[in-house]
């Protein structure tokens, strides 16, 4: 009886270990915002913390959603799935509306890190909002 709950309490060590490191952020996101009149670009990039890389064996998606000041007339341009090696990240393009001063808009990039002999990976989630005045 002794033992059963020694293993016990070791599984339930195991699993909490597990579930804390998989809400542990193990990537850091950069968003960067710029604007050439109403053009808009967002460059979000990611550096995976010491220990952890980059990888592209999972999906990467990242969504921009309630938009304000931005004309986008296809949702299909709210989800990105192509990552950038050359900045390292994801970008979102977009124009504001004519008259806008300012834009604003939400986002959630789903990133994945693992460590380097890939014994371990972590699916990450960003959210955060954007404004930026024009």
């Amino acid at each position: 009886m002794k033992m059963q709950w020694f293993f016990g309490l070791i599984l339930c060590f195991a699993l909490a270990s597990k579930l804390i490191a998989f809400g542990t952020e193990h990537s850091a996101l950069k968003p960067q915002i710029t604007n050439n009149g109403h053009a808009v670009e967002a460059v979000f990039v990611i550096t995976a913390n010491p220990g952890l890389e980059l990888t592209f064996d999972a999906p990467w998606t990242l969504e921009v959603s309630n938009t304000k000041n931005l004309d986008v007339t296809d949702k299909n341009d709210l989800v990105v799935k192509d990552f950038d090696k050359s900045v390292s990240g994801m970008r979102f393009k977009a124009k504001a509306s004519q008259k806008a001063e300012s834009i604003s808009f939400d986002y959630k990039m789903k990133a994945f890190v693992c460590t380097k002999d890939k014994t371990r990976c972590y699916p990450q989630t960003h959210k955060g909002s954007i404004e930026h005045s024009l």
